[in-house]
């Protein structure tokens, strides 16, 4: 294959930030100035040629070099000292001089156990599964074989996507792809390096010109699924890095999902410090027939012997104490400190910060935004000396921090190998390390299973003339800090959770925690309220851990059939119903229900509704009797049922009323109200005339008749009575305006005929005092007429 050009170097993609999606621009440092003339393809066609000949000498070096097992065996003398680099050379692999060049550049020379036995199986194209403790260098012995593999097929970015590395962590991204371009540097190739945290629209753009892209399992997948420029048909090459911790993080669903985005036709290298059940599953779905490099299986420790480690025994509530006292006595020495929560890693930190122990403190959690991950790993890797870093387990795999001195395990990890891989971040390669493990004295069994697990950790005490206690302290900053009184709290709350949701019960037992003084140590008052025993759930049974790692389409899927079985759990004997109904009924009977007869229905489903709670409670009332005194006095405090009282206004009008008045007699007996009196008074004379009905209900409509034409006379005196009083008041306005003017006009005594004038008003004002004294009194009288006929009226109707 011919090989294409490309206008891209890693080695510019070094300086790149872990965020960024790194492609390259400039043309290869290695170039002569002859071929970077334009005008002479003469060089250029040469280096080409040299090229080929190159890869053809190489191909023909693995099929005579790697075409069997090259076996990784273990020495004894070097047995348990860790990655102890072998006597084979980079040199004499079989790979271009390109990447000899940046591994000479990076001070790689000798080989490792793992790198020596896995590089010559990858480079021949064999599956690798790989097995070496952390520390070993695996990262090598998967970037070499990638990077050899697309040079030999003359890839470029005009060829799509070639290799994908995947990384549990985003600082272990970032560590392999800064390591990727050390190694690749002389190599015309692009590489990318793509991580959740930043926009997506802005990956989108470069990530479909990458080669090599170094990606965690979740921002992979969404590219894979909503990327439209991204394309993985012709990968060639992927990488699993850390397998067992993608598990533990609870990727495998996704990771299944990104292997079907994947070509079937092509090489995969999976690595991991550990070879659970669940990493031999996904090796066997992303596997064919894999080659099996297991090294230090049968060393006789499984961490190395230039690691010191050390544990001691500290009751809950002296915890903090110790870890305080404990960074104040190595102020010099550069430590890592490992907790169980983000949360507890908050509140340390802060509390901290202001106790000032003596080495600087930084902090490094999951919730923390990728920009401020990023520069406070990379500002924790600059610093030799007189630094502590509190973190979570985000940084207990695969990362390489040179130089630590000391890790702290404040927190019993909760298993071996979590504490295997918290440990590792010293003694890497051929330096030394120490390891301090903070037990609780219900967690000692714990050391029964690293000794178990070839281990080694001996017992040590604290001195207690060097142990400080911060307890006052903590409790003025957490006074004066709102703040940080809540992130007190929170970790408190949170590591009693994480402690009650462990699955080893032999170890973390929830009920011997000592919560009252452990609140107290973190200058609490009083302990917080944690939440229901029962809350919480492992990561495999999270329903929203469960979602949150599905691609788009699983989800929608989900969503779909979720909806198809509530549908069919739903009860349809209404939708039966009336359905049968409206088929009973011919076309011209359907009618549309007008708003009167929904109302209707409404008021009798409300009534209907309202009978079942009382129909209910009676069946329920059915198992209880009252005691015979009890049962009278209920009997007697009975309430009447209320009824409506009318009052006749002074017009003649009636008006409804639901309160009522009782008369007491002397003896206390209640009496009925007056109108219902005057009533049995009408009933009796009914009675005593034996009138028929017929004759009753005709002297009630005469006397309505009458009170008809009573009404209107009455209303024919009121309306004459305001017309009048508007004339009254007309006539009275008009003269007040003549008096004003006839002032103007000059000063003399008015004339002769205002007198008159207000003479005639006043004998006009009289006659109609004397119609409204005439109209009161017919109103009076009609008033006592209708009184009249209203009650007889009742008489009746009470008959």
């Amino acid at each position: 294959m011919a090989r294409k050009t490309n206008n891209g170097n890693v080695k510019s993609a070094r300086k790149a930030k872990a965020n960024s999606v790194a492609s390259q621009s400039r043309p290869s440092l290695r170039k002569s100035p002859r071929e970077a003339r334009p005008g002479k393809p003469r060089g250029l066609s040469n280096r080409r040629a040299a090229e080929e000949a190159e890869i053809r000498a190489l191909e023909a070096r693995i099929r005579a070099e790697c075409s069997g097992r090259v076996a990784a065996t273990t020495s004894t003398a070097n047995a348990g000292q860790g990655p102890a680099l072998t006597g084979r050379l980079f040199r004499e692999l079989p790979i271009s001089e390109r990447t000899l060049r940046g591994l000479e550049a990076s001070k790689y020379v000798k080989m490792t156990e793992i790198q020596s036995g896995a590089i010559p199986l990858a480079l021949s194209g064999r599956d690798i599964l790989g097995e070496a403790r952390t520390g070993s260098g695996k990262t090598l012995a998967f970037l070499v074989p990638a990077v050899e593999y697309l040079y030999r097929q003359n890839w470029s970015k005009m060829d799509g996507l070639g290799s994908v590395i995947v990384s549990p962590t985003r600082e272990l991204a970032y560590q392999i792809f800064q390591v990727l371009t050390n190694v690749g540097q002389e190599h015309e190739i692009s590489a990318g390096c793509i991580v959740g945290g930043r926009s997506l629209a802005e990956e989108q753009h470069a990530v479909a010109n990458m080669s090599i892209l170094v990606a965690t399992p979740g921002r992979l997948l969404q590219h894979l699924d909503e990327s439209p420029g991204f394309d993985a048909s012709a990968l060639l090459i992927l990488v699993i890095d850390e397998a067992d911790r993608i598990l533990d993080f609870g990727f495998q669903e996704t990771m299944h999902n990104i292997l079907q985005h994947l070509p079937v036709q092509r090489q995969t290298l999976l690595f991991s410090a550990t070879l659970h059940n669940s990493v031999h599953r996904l090796g066997r779905a992303a596997l064919r027939s894999p080659e099996v490099i297991s090294v230090h299986h049968n060393a006789k420790s499984r961490t190395p012997e230039t690691l010191k480690q050390i544990y001691m025994v500290v009751p809950l509530e002296k915890k903090v104490d110790t870890l305080f006292s404990f960074l104040r006595s190595h102020s010099q020495k550069k430590t890592i400190v490992f907790v169980s929560t983000c949360k507890q890693v908050r509140f340390l930190y802060e509390a901290f910060r202001k106790l000032k122990p003596g080495p600087a403190v930084m902090e490094l959690h999951g919730r923390q935004s990728l920009t401020k991950r990023m520069l406070i790993f990379q500002q924790f890797m600059e610093r030799e000396r007189a630094v502590a870093l509190l973190c979570t387990d985000i940084a207990a795999r695969g990362v390489d921090f040179p130089a630590v001195d000391w890790v702290v395990q404040a927190d019993c990890p909760d298993t071996v190998d979590s504490y295997i891989h918290r440990v590792g971040r010293t003694a890497r390669y051929e330096s030394t390390g120490k390891s301090a493990l903070f037990l609780l004295p219900s967690e000692k069994p714990f050391v029964d299973k690293l000794l178990q697990a070839r281990v080694g950790v001996r017992a040590i005490n604290a001195k207690q003339s060097k142990v400080v206690s911060i307890q006052q302290k903590l409790a003025s900053v957490l006074a004066e800090s709102g703040d940080i009184r809540h992130l007190a709290q929170r970790a408190f709350a949170s590591y009693v959770r994480s402690v009650r949701l462990m699955k080893d019960k032999d170890i973390f037992d929830f009920q011997a925690l000592p919560k009252a003084a452990f609140a107290e140590s973190l200058g609490l008052a009083d302990a917080p309220e944690i939440g229901a025993e029962g809350e919480g759930e492992d990561t495999e049974h999270n329903k929203l851990k469960k979602r949150k790692n599905q691609s788009a389409l699983q989800r929608l899927k989900d969503k779909i059939r979720e909806k198809k079985q509530a549908g069919k759990q739903a009860p349809k004997q209404d939708e039966d119903t009336e359905e049968e109904l409206e088929l009973d009924q011919p076309p011209s009977s359907k009618k549309k229900v007008g708003k009167w007869e929904r109302r209707q229905r409404r008021i009798a489903a409300a009534s209907k509704a309202g009978l079942e709670p009382a129909k209910e409670a009676a069946t329920e009332e059915d198992f209880l009797e009252l005691v015979e005194g009890q049962r009278e006095g209920l009997e007697s405090q009975a309430v009447l049922p209320i009824k409506k009282r009318l009052k006749i206004r002074k017009d003649g009008s009636a008006q409804a009323s639901r309160q009522h008045v009782f008369f007491t007699g002397k003896n206390g007996a209640k009496a009925s109200s007056e109108l219902a009196q005057l009533a049995d008074e009408l009933r009796a004379e009914v009675s005593e005339k034996g009138e028929s009905r017929a004759s009753f209900l005709r002297r009630v409509q005469d006397d309505l008749a009458t009170r008809d034409s009573s009404d209107a006379a009455l209303s024919r005196s009121r309306i004459q009575k305001r017309h009048q009083t508007m004339r009254r008041k007309e006539r009275a306005a008009k003269g007040v305006q003549d008096n004003e003017e006839l002032d103007c006009e000059s000063e003399s005594p008015p004339p002769s005929p205002a007198p008159q004038q207000t003479e005639g008003s006043l004998e006009d004002s009289v006659p109609k005092r004397k119609a409204a004294s005439s109209v009161s009194k017919i109103a009076s009288l009609d008033l006592e007429d209708l009184e009249k006929k209203a009650l007889s009226r009742l008489g009746g109707l009470f008959a």
